[in-house]
C-alpha cells in the first residue's frame, strides 16, 4: 500500500475557479436550510477520498451499491457522513485531497483513512508501526487541522473581514468523526505506550481541535466517540474522558451546541439485534476476509451487502451505516439529541 503523501499548499486562485460539482439526488428534509455547509474530520469511517493512493479501495467492488464504482469510501456505498448531508439536504461532502473533486460552497471533508489522533511522529519515535498498512499513513488529526486552517484562510475566508468569516463558521456544522481507534491499534501489546497515556493524549488533541473551531466562530459541533480497534474497556474509559472534557468545553462556550455520539453503544446494540435489523450475516465479512483484503486480486464479494454488517475487515456496509445514521439522528444515541441543533 502506498502512503498518502502531503500535498503542497493549494493556491488561492485555484479554489476560486473550481465550480460546483454535481452530486447524487438528495431527498428533501425537515432540517433543510439550517446549515450552509459541513466541515468534517476523522478516519476511514468518514474519509470520502482523502487517501486515494491507499490501495485497495481504488478498485471494485468498493462503491458498488450506491455509486457503481469506487468513490473514495471504505464501503460498498454511503457513510454516516453522507447520510448526515442528506438529512441537511446538502451535497455529499467532497474530500479535500481528491484530485477529481471540485468544491462548492457546501463544505469540505478532511478525514483520512488510517489517520491517528496523535501525530504519527510520536509512534515513529517509539518504534511503533500501524498494523493495518504496509506503509504507514502519517496524516494525523493535526494534519487535518492544518488543512482546515489552510482552506479557511485561502478559500472560505479569503478577502473577507473577521465578522464575515465568523458568520461562515456560525452557519456550518462541524463533524469530528471517530478518532483514536487507529492509535489503540498501533500500541496494542506495547510496553512503551500505555492505554492511559494514549487516552489522555488522544482526547486532548480532539478537544484542542474543538476549542479551536469554537474560537474561529463555530457554534455547532458533533463529536463521534470511537468504538473499534481496541478492547471495550479502553474505549469505554476513552469515551468517558472525552465526554467529561466536552462537558467542560460546553460550560466555557454556553452559546455553542456540542453533541457527542455514543458509537460504541450503537455498535453493541446492533450486533445484539442484528437479525432483528435484517442482517443475516452479522459476523461475516461481505468482501474479502480477515486476512485477504477486499479489492485485492482474487478476493470475493457477497451478492447482497445489505445482509451484512461488515463490508470488509474493518468497515461497515452502507446498510449498517444507514442504521447507524438513524440511531445517531433519531434514536437517542447522540447526547444531547440531534434535534437540539435545531432548537433555535
Amino acid at each position: 500500500m502506498a502512503r498518502c503523501s502531503s500535498l503542497p499548499l493549494y493556491l488561492t486562485l485555484f479554489y476560486f475557479f473550481l465550480s460546483f460539482s454535481p452530486s447524487l439526488s438528495l431527498p428533501q428534509s425537515a432540517y433543510k436550510g439550517k446549515f450552509s455547509k459541513i466541515y468534517s474530520f476523522g478516519d476511514s469511517l468518514t474519509d470520502t477520498g482523502n487517501c486515494l493512493e491507499l490501495l485497495p479501495y481504488l478498485y471494485p467492488p468498493y462503491g458498488m451499491t450506491t455509486f457503481g464504482k469506487p468513490s473514495g469510501r471504505w464501503s460498498d456505498g454511503r457513510l454516516v457522513l453522507d447520510f448526515l448531508a442528506e438529512q441537511l439536504s446538502l451535497p455529499y461532502v467532497p474530500a479535500f485531497r481528491d484530485p477529481n473533486a471540485t468544491f462548492s460552497s457546501h463544505g469540505v471533508n478532511f478525514a483520512v483513512a488510517g489517520s491517528t489522533a496523535i501525530d504519527y511522529e510520536f509512534y515513529e519515535n517509539n518504534n511503533l508501526k500501524h498494523p493495518y498498512t504496509v506503509v504507514p499513513v502519517k496524516e494525523s488529526l493535526q494534519t487535518q487541522h492544518s488543512w482546515f486552517n489552510e482552506f479557511i484562510a485561502n478559500v472560505d475566508c479569503a478577502g473577507k473581514c473577521p465578522a464575515e468569516c465568523k458568520a461562515i463558521m456560525e452557519g456550518a456544522l462541524f463533524w469530528v468523526g471517530t478518532m483514536g481507534g487507529n492509535d489503540y491499534a498501533i500500541i496494542k501489546g506495547s510496553s512503551v505506550v500505555s492505554p492511559l497515556t494514549l487516552r489522555e493524549m488522544a482526547v486532548a488533541n480532539v478537544i484542542h481541535l474543538v476549542q479551536d473551531l469554537l474560537a474561529k466562530g463555530a457554534k455547532y459541533v458533533i463529536v463521534q466517540g470511537p468504538a473499534w480497534r481496541a478492547n471495550t474497556s479502553d474505549i469505554n474509559t476513552h469515551n468517558e474522558l472525552l465526554q467529561q472534557q466536552l462537558d467542560q468545553v460546553r460550560k466555557q462556550n454556553p452559546n455553542a451546541t456540542i453533541l457527542f455520539i455514543d458509537f460504541l453503544r450503537a455498535l453493541f446494540d446492533n450486533l445484539k439485534n442484528a437479525k432483528k435489523n435484517g442482517f443475516q450475516e452479522p459476523s461475516k465479512i461481505c468482501c474479502g476476509t480477515e486476512t485477504s483484503g477486499c479489492g485485492w486480486p482474487g478476493s470475493t464479494v457477497c451478492s447482497d451487502p445489505s445482509k451484512y454488517i461488515r463490508w470488509d475487515g474493518s468497515h461497515f456496509t452502507e446498510a449498517m451505516n444507514a442504521i447507524f445514521a438513524d440511531q445517531f439522528f433519531h434514536q437517542g444515541y447522540t447526547q444531547p439529541p440531534f434535534d437540539s441543533l435545531f432548537a433555535i
